[in-house]
C-alpha cells in the first residue's frame, strides 16, 4: 500500500520506545497476567484467614481456572481501556499542538499515511504487550489450576487483541479529528461508555465491541464463535478511520 511508508512506521515505533509507551503497556499487560491467577488462587485463603481473626466463617466453592480467567478479563479489559486511551489520545492531536505534524505533511506523506502508520504501530504495540500477558497468565494459570485449556486460551486472546485495537483506533481517529489530546480522550471514552450501554440493548447490543471480552471467556470454555461482535467492531473501525481521516484533511496548521 503506497500510503504506508516504512519510514513513518519506524518513526512511530521509535517514538513509542522513546516515550516509554511500549514499556508501560508491556508492564501493565504482564502485571495483569501475573496478578489475575495469583489473586484467584490465594484470595480465598487470605479472606478465610482474615475472617478467622474476626470470628467470621467464610466459605468458598471449588476455585478453578475459570475464576482466574474472569479476573483476567474483567480487570484487564477495564484498566487496559483507560491505559490505551491515555497513551493514544495525543498521537495526532499532540503533534498538531507542538507543530511537529506540519513537517510530515509538507513531505510526500498524506493524512491517511500518517493515520495508518499510527494505527499499524498501535497494533504492533498491542501484540507485544498481549504476548507478555498471555505467556504470564497462561503459565501461572496452567501451573496453579488443573485442566486449563492452554490452546483455547491462546486463540481466545485474539478477541482481546481486537477489543484493545478497537479502543486504540477510535482514540487515534478522534485524535486526528480534533485539535487537543484531551478532546480525543473524552471522545473515545464517550464512545466506550455509549457502546457499553448499547451492549445491554438486545437488538443492537450483540454487535457492540464491548462484547469482545465476553467472547474470550466463551472461546476458552469451548462455546461456538459469535460473529456479531467481530463484525460490528470491524465496521466501527472502518467508519472511524474514514471519518477521522476526512476531518484530518480539513485541519489547517496555525501560523
Amino acid at each position: 500500500m503506497t500510503f504506508l511508508k516504512s519510514s513513518i512506521i519506524k518513526k512511530e515505533l521509535l517514538e513509542m520506545i522513546r516515550t516509554s509507551k511500549l514499556l508501560i503497556w508491556a508492564v501493565v499487560c504482564m502485571v495483569f497476567g501475573i496478578v489475575s491467577p495469583l489473586t484467584a488462587y490465594y484470595l480465598p485463603e487470605i479472606l478465610s484467614t482474615f475472617g478467622a481473626t474476626e470470628n467470621i466463617v467464610i466459605t468458598f466453592g471449588n476455585i478453578t481456572y475459570q475464576d482466574s480467567v474472569e479476573q483476567y478479563i474483567k480487570n484487564f479489559s477495564q484498566i487496559g481501556t483507560i491505559v490505551i486511551i491515555l497513551m493514544t489520545m495525543g498521537s495526532v492531536a499532540g503533534e498538531k499542538v507542538d507543530g511537529s505534524l506540519q513537517f510530515l505533511l509538507v513531505r510526500p506523506v498524506g493524512t491517511i499515511g500518517i493515520l495508518m502508520a499510527k494505527i499499524v504501530s498501535l497494533l504492533i504495540l498491542l501484540v507485544i504487550g498481549l504476548m507478555g500477558s498471555m505467556l504470564t497468565m497462561g503459565f501461572y494459570t496452567w501451573y496453579l489450576f488443573p485442566g486449563f485449556p492452554v490452546f483455547r486460551f491462546v486463540y481466545a486472546n485474539l478477541f482481546l487483541l481486537l477489543y484493545f485495537f478497537a479502543i486504540g483506533t477510535l482514540t487515534v481517529s478522534f485524535s486526528a479529528a480534533v485539535g487537543k489530546p484531551i478532546l480525543a480522550g473524552v471522545g473515545a471514552l464517550g464512545i466506550w461508555l455509549i457502546a457499553s450501554i448499547a451492549g445491554a440493548i438486545r437488538s443492537i447490543g450483540a454487535f457492540s465491541f464491548v462484547k469482545l471480552p465476553e467472547q474470550v471467556i466463551q472461546s476458552i470454555e469451548g462455546f461456538p464463535f459469535e460473529w456479531q461482535p467481530t463484525t460490528g467492531t470491524l465496521l466501527l473501525l472502518c467508519v472511524s478511520i474514514i471519518a477521522g481521516n476526512a476531518l484530518f484533511k480539513r485541519w489547517e496548521p496555525n501560523d
